[in-house]
This record gives C-alpha cells, structure tokens and sequence, in this order.
C-alpha cells in the first residue's frame, strides 16, 4: 500500500500483508483508521459508520457499509 490518508504510517499498525487479499487490505485499513485518533484533524471514520464487506472484482474494489454512512456524509 502506498499514500497515506494523514501522515499516519497504517501498514505495519493494522497488520497488512502484501500476502493479504485486496479485500483484507480494505478491511483492515478501515478498521486501523476508525479506531485511531488524530490530534492534527478529525478522524476520517465518523463514529457509529461500519464497513459490512469488501469485494474486489477486477480493477474494482465494493466496500458495503452501514446504514449509518448515509448519515455521515
């Protein structure tokens, strides 16, 4: 994985593998920056917003989240 959303090094922290699957990655880079605070901004995850599944399908990536996103944003 590449670019960071903040300049917060999430890879090694969120325990990503380059043997983990695109859909793995996803989930646990989301689940790495939902739980992390940020004292430079706010946090990209709003609280209460879920990711429920990833799928990659060819060069697409469907992340599937909560009812709550829809409120967030």
């Amino acid at each position: 994985m590449g670019p960071y959303l903040f300049d917060y090094e999430v890879n090694a922290l969120a325990g990503i593998t380059a043997a983990d699957s695109l859909e793995l990655k996803a989930q646990k880079l989301f689940d790495s920056y939902k739980d992390v605070e940020i004292n430079y901004g706010i946090s990209p995850m709003p609280k209460g917003v879920g990711l429920n599944s990833a799928k990659a399908q060819g060069s697409m990536l469907t992340l599937d989240f909560n009812k709550e996103f829809l409120e967030a944003y």
